[in-house]
């Protein structure tokens, strides 16, 4: 498990939006986008658990969004012939059931894993803030310290729960 004191720092003014005027301030990318990735890739070692079988999970939703529409054509097939069609509909049924249960799974599978990453993330911030100097505090406003920090976290949290189960 990395620590985050033995990472680079991000960028100066990294994580900025918008105040709490609504106002516009400048907001600066990561001057180097693969760094970030890495830093953040380490920040999470040990707490990825679980990540390969979301992987099958998404995989076994890509096949079930495949044959829905196949055996919906199937059965609109088989019932303008003048055919029963309740088998080809409860094996429907069963797919979007399946369907359904697997992106379920790997929502809630994201989600715990996100978490363990977060809590990781917040657990260097704060050793790492009981290890700062008390001249750090002196010089810095409290609350613009507990904003950063806290919007910055949210922001990588929304991240890793709503893209990287999009990615996977």
């Amino acid at each position: 498990m990395a620590d985050i004191r033995d990472l680079t720092p991000p960028p100066r003014g990294y994580g900025r939006g918008r105040n709490a005027g609504g106002h516009r301030m400048v907001v600066e990318k990561p001057k180097n986008m693969s760094g970030t990735l890495a830093r953040l890739w380490k920040l999470t070692a040990g707490y990825r658990k679980g990540a390969g079988i979301v992987l099958v999970l998404a995989a076994l939703a890509a096949l079930t969004a495949i044959f829905s529409p196949y055996i919906t054509g199937v059965v609109i097939t088989e019932i303008t012939q003048g055919n029963m069609a309740l088998m080809l509909i409860l094996s429907l049924l069963a797919i979007y059931l399946a369907d359904w249960f697997i992106k379920f799974m790997q929502q809630f599978l994201m989600a715990r894993i996100s978490q363990r990453i977060i809590y990781g993330i917040r657990e260097s911030l704060f050793s790492k803030m009981l290890s700062l100097p008390v001249s750090f505090f002196d010089r810095h406003l409290h609350g613009e310290l507990m904003s950063r920090l806290t919007n910055d976290i949210d922001n990588i949290s929304s991240t890793i729960s709503g893209s990287l189960s999009q990615l996977l």
